[in-house]
């Protein structure tokens, strides 16, 4: 004989469901909250880079250079070839563009 009647089954996978559902909605709703406030970082960041900018700007000082992207910068390779026994037969940097 079962200890619970198959009613109050049905009672109690009811309020468990509910439950497992809310949790994982609030999990849900956290996830976008903090994809939405590291965008918000993002463009406050890019945002006081335009002001420094700007205030360096009317304060005289040339703008700042920008970086090349990063597919442009070049990439320092180092080739080192050696022999069993330890000694280095060339030894190489060279610079590789993407």
């Amino acid at each position: 004989m079962l200890p619970f009647s198959p009613s109050s089954h049905n009672v109690m996978i009811l309020p468990h469901s509910l439950l497992v559902y809310y949790c994982s909605a609030l999990n849900s709703a956290h996830k976008e909250l903090a994809e939405m406030m590291k965008e918000q970082l993002v463009l406050e960041g890019r945002d006081k880079q335009f002001l420094l900018a700007r205030i360096k700007e009317l304060g005289g000082a040339p703008p700042a250079k920008k970086p090349p992207p990063p597919y442009q910068r070049p990439k320092v390779k180092n080739v080192d070839e050696t022999r069993p026994n330890g000694d280095v037969v060339m030894e190489v940097s060279r610079v590789v563009m993407n």
